[in-house]
């Protein structure tokens, strides 16, 4: 059974995740065909941090997916890939 602290930390990472699943959903669809820098490093920092939340909330699954994601931010990030429409989609559906 979980405790009061417990479900206060899932129920504010639950309030801070939807704000910034609607940051992440807002870059991708203001970007269009391709991201900039800017971008890149606005999704990385979401990522980043709701990978860090959801960890802290033991939502362990949430953020190993998330981390994946993560990856394959640092992997645009350093040019490893090149964004394409796969590519956005792909971080458009991980937004969902």
């Amino acid at each position: 059974m979980m405790d009061e602290f417990q479900q206060l930390l899932i129920n504010t990472f639950l309030d801070e995740a939807e704000d910034q699943l609607l940051a992440w959903e807002n870059v991708l669809i203001e970007s269009e065909s391709s991201l900039d820098q800017d971008a890149i490093n606005l999704l990385f920092r979401l990522a980043h941090n709701m990978k860090g939340s959801s960890r802290a909330c033991e939502l362990f699954a949430y953020g190993d997916f998330i981390h994946r994601v993560e990856d394959l931010i640092v992997a645009l990030r350093d040019h490893v890939v090149v964004c394409s429409p796969d590519i956005r989609n792909i971080l458009l559906q991980a937004h969902s």
